[in-house]
């Protein structure tokens, strides 16, 4: 008879060293892919050697493409500040017609 062989598998923690990471982040990453089951609420994920490979490319094209999307969201939020800065100050500037005086009698 044959012995089974037995599949080592890697806990988020040994994953997210490998791909010089934080736990907290790969599972974010692997929450947001397609590409893995959502290891639910209380549940584990569990990997093999085999996955790192494809997992790392994976992930550095996601980490990429988060970090545009916030630089682009930054960037927005600043231009907007400004011009909700801008349409303050010009408020700001413009002036109040003056009243008239009231007479008494």
């Amino acid at each position: 008879m044959m012995a089974e062989k037995k599949v080592e598998t890697l806990t988020t923690k040994q994953v997210a060293e490998a791909l010089d990471t934080t736990p907290r982040e790969l599972r974010v990453f692997l929450r947001a892919s397609e590409h893995y089951d959502n290891a639910g609420s209380g549940g584990r994920y569990a990997f093999q050697a085999k996955d790192l490979g494809p997992m790392k490319t994976r992930f550095t094209t996601w980490k990429k493409e988060r970090e545009e999307a916030r630089k682009a969201a930054a960037e927005k939020a600043a231009a907007e500040a400004q011009a909700d800065d801008a349409e303050t100050t010009e408020e700001a500037e413009t002036p109040t017609p003056a009243r008239r005086a009231r007479k008494t009698a």
